[in-house]
């Protein structure tokens, strides 16, 4: 067990029963994670409301990719991230989990309430009788930038990928015209970036520093995804995340966040009701109403 999952006892878990083809919600006001692959954990898109657009702004990755997907390097070998179980803590909050060759993988989504920004929590555990080095990083490709109003409508500007500005360890993608029309960013403290692609696909692959860890130590590391009108304030959305996870630690961010939820959650005095209940008012809650 992780040090998060320790700390986020209190709160109620519910398993949730995937196949490898489903996805799994989750998100707040401002922006969606409306299909997270049950499959690998890879969010294949975002999205948010634009009262400019009349509608939402979708953000998914090239044909056959996720727009950002966790990696994981062991002794310089990449893991393949693979038959995870899936539960949502306070019915909303995602966590993945698996073991592969002894180390233990855990994957938390959390867009905290009233947060411009959402971050995935990464973390492992050494299971093996030896230290093991391990890089935490992620992979992202922007394939595709949509309009719905009724259904997709791809815009058609520049996409392009460039170092987040005045924000350290940050890299931003900016839809483009004659102007910056739209950004978002991820913030990665500790990661390199190396950044490149296409003009129709640009890429960015993070790759965090080795960490030696013992038998029984935890690896950890945040990718923080924040959007912004523009280049500007993409990465100063995610800027206010990460010192928030500074302050309180993941676990204490997603336990508040936990909390916020629970507070508004009603029971029927069957496990089953209340997941499906409770996923359902939040779902409306945030993905209807928004923000």
């Amino acid at each position: 067990m992780t040090d998060t999952a320790a700390k986020l006892r209190p709160f109620s878990r519910s398993p949730l029963a995937l196949d490898a083809h489903d996805v799994v919600p989750t998100g707040n006001e401002w922006l969606s994670l409306p299909d997270i692959r049950a499959a690998d954990g890879a969010v294949a898109s975002f999205n948010v409301l634009s009262l400019a657009h009349r509608g939402l702004l979708q953000m998914r990755g090239p044909e056959g990719r996720p727009l950002l997907r966790p990696t994981i390097t062991v002794d310089d070998r990449p893991m393949t991230i693979a038959g995870l179980d899936w539960a949502v803590i306070a019915h909303w909050i995602p966590v993945a989990r698996t073991t592969v060759d002894g180390i233990e993988i855990e994957l938390t989504y959390c867009a905290p309430v009233g947060s411009r920004a959402a971050f995935v929590h990464v973390a492992v555990v050494n299971r093996r009788d030896a230290a093991v080095r391990v890089r935490l990083g992620a992979e992202a490709a922007w394939g595709r930038f949509e309009r719905i109003t009724y259904q997709p409508v791809a815009l058609t500007g520049r996409r392009e990928v460039e170092p987040g500005l005045w924000v350290v360890d940050a890299t931003t993608f900016a839809y483009r015209t004659d102007d910056t029309r739209f950004a978002w960013s991820l913030v990665h403290d500790d990661m390199a970036a190396d950044l490149g692609g296409t003009a129709e696909v640009p890429t960015a692959v993070l790759t965090g520093a080795a960490q030696e860890i013992a038998p029984g130590e935890t690896a950890a590391a945040d990718i923080i995804l924040s959007p912004g009108l523009e280049e500007m304030s993409a990465p100063h959305n995610g800027k206010a995340l990460r010192e928030r996870i500074d302050r309180l630690g993941a676990a204490g961010v997603i336990a508040d966040c936990a909390a916020r939820l629970a507070a508004g959650a009603r029971s029927t005095g069957r496990d089953d009701l209340d997941l499906l209940m409770n996923r359902n008012a939040l779902f409306t809650r945030f993905f209807a109403w928004g923000k």
